[in-house]
């Protein structure tokens, strides 16, 4: 029967007036405090009769209920809003990092496109390189030049160029520094090991580092004229640079020169310098085999401790080790050998070695080879 009243109660309340809506809420607060109860009439129907009038306390209990509900819809109103604002800020959120994403994006196309439109070759950089993928030794030669120039123009050309070439897949370049004192025999080393490395099926490039004059910054660059077997030999390309007061013994644009050589598809690079003394030691940075030339009777064990371009050597040879000069070629050998032993390894993996050879003579130049290897 109370659930009957409930129901029709609740279908009932929305066709009645206000006035008979505040009676029926009256008497259902009632019934909920035990001032009414549900009786049975005559025809059966359930109704609702109020047995005490506690409309006071119903209403201040209804009062309090309603004000229970007005926190509780507070509440709500509070959570869904917070839950709008937190809403709204990951939007924004999400917005900014599309946005941020959005900005990159351009400025890495932006920085490509002004990398792609340095590397673009144009009219004689193109020709170059197309020459120097088909091994044209003319047309290395001009691109060595293109390097070598100040000229704002030949600059940019010169770096399109490099950074095409650099891009090629070839075969990495041997690159083996040589360096000594002026008299040494470096030219003349060069050009008996480069002869004996075109024999085995090399094909050898030569950058000889000529030195400038300070007073008219000019080079006679006559190290070719040493080597008259090797410059003309076919696979072999043999060219002389200024070092424009370089210090280090190597010239500024060396680096690209060695690159422009591998491109061409020379697979052993040759790197002469100037004549140099115990401080300048850059050329020892752009080679994978660093080979310090000395000549017998160089010094005695004291010279060879001293620090510098000696504990960078990764192969000291004694050249002219032949007629006269034989045994104070071992004697200095002995003593280069000794103190070797005081020096720190530059490389981990490999201990430095002393070896004699002739250049003239071609004594010890297999060996010397196969070191390097």
């Amino acid at each position: 029967l109370q659930r009957d009243a409930q129901e029709q109660v609740k279908q009932t309340t929305r066709e009645l007036t206000a006035e008979e809506r505040r009676q029926r809420e009256k008497l259902i607060s009632a019934y909920e405090y035990r001032s009414a109860e549900i009786v049975e009439r005559a025809d059966g129907e359930a109704e609702l009769v109020v047995l005490r009038d506690d409309s006071n306390n119903a209403t201040d209990m209804g009062i309090e209920r309603n004000s229970n509900a007005q926190v509780v819809a507070e509440k709500e109103r509070l959570a869904r809003e917070s839950s709008r604002m937190a809403h709204q800020k990951k939007v924004e959120r999400e917005k900014e990092l599309l946005e941020a994403d959005r900005l990159r994006k351009e400025k890495e196309k932006r920085r490509t496109m002004k990398k792609e439109k340095r590397r673009i070759l144009t009219g004689k950089a193109q020709a170059l390189f197309e020459g120097i993928t088909r091994g044209d030794r003319m047309s290395l030669a001009r691109a060595i030049t293109l390097v070598e120039s100040s000229r704002a123009d030949h600059r940019k050309q010169a770096g399109a160029l490099v950074s095409a070439c650099s891009r090629l897949q070839r075969p990495k370049t041997l690159r083996i520094g040589l360096t000594g004192t002026p008299g040494v025999g470096k030219s003349t080393f060069i050009e008996s090991l480069g002869m004996l490395l075109l024999r085995k099926g090399h094909r050898v490039s030569v950058l000889a580092v000529d030195p400038s004059s300070a007073r008219s910054g000019g080079s006679i660059l006559g190290d070719k004229t040493r080597m008259q077997d090797l410059s003309v030999a076919e696979g072999a390309f043999v060219r002389p640079s200024p070092s424009r007061g370089s210090l280090g013994g190597v010239a500024r644009n060396t680096m690209d020169s060695i690159i422009l050589t591998e491109a061409a598809g020379f697979d052993v690079c040759l790197v002469e310098t100037v004549g140099v003394g115990q401080s300048e030691t850059m050329v020892a940075d752009v080679v994978d085999m660093f080979i310090l030339l000395l000549q017998p009777g160089s010094g005695d064990e004291l010279q060879g401790v001293k620090r510098g371009i000696m504990e960078l050597a990764d192969l000291v040879v004694i050249n002219k080790a032949d007629g006269a000069l034989e045994l104070p070629a071992k004697l200095t050998r002995s003593e280069i050998n000794n103190a070797l032993h005081l020096m720190i390894p530059r490389r981990t993996a490999w201990t430095p070695k002393c070896l004699r050879a002739s250049a003239v003579t071609g004594y010890n130049l297999e060996r010397v080879w196969d070191t390097v290897l």
